[in-house]
């Protein structure tokens, strides 16, 4: 057995928004989504429309965005607190003081810009739904 791949499926509140703040603030580019009560994945938002699912994408790096209502409905047993739930996503970038630059007047950031003692340069923000995000480079 191989394991080629690991994508982060995060249940969140407003799909829509999720995938804004993704696009908007971190340069993400929307994959695909699907409408509520449908099982057709479309190329664009579409104004007055929710979405129960969408992926997004910055290079290599997809994120799958999945409304916490239809988290539930597929597995009954998941709970969605709505506050991060622990998770943390690092990545690693090329530049992270300059995508710090376009960020750092974000009142999400958690902890600025600093050298870590393992030798990266990082900081870290919450996204809408509380998860926390850590940007990195090999200082």
């Amino acid at each position: 057995m191989t394991i080629s791949k690991l994508i982060n499926n995060l249940m969140v509140a407003d799909v829509r928004a999720s995938a804004d703040f993704y696009r908007n603030c971190l340069g993400f580019e929307l994959v695909m989504a699907v409408p509520d009560g449908t099982h057709d994945a479309v190329q664009s938002f579409s104004d007055g429309v929710d979405y129960c699912f969408a992926v997004v994408k910055h290079g290599d790096v997809e994120i799958m965005l999945q409304s916490a209502e239809s988290a539930k409905e597929e597995f009954p047993d998941i709970s969605f607190s709505g506050d991060g739930s622990g998770t943390i996503l690092y990545m690693q970038v090329k530049d992270v003081e300059g995508l710090f630059s376009l960020v750092k007047n974000n009142q999400n950031i958690i902890k600025g810009l600093h050298e870590a003692f393992y030798g990266m340069k990082e900081f870290y923000m919450k996204d809408p739904d509380g998860y926390i995000l850590g940007f990195a480079e090999k200082g």
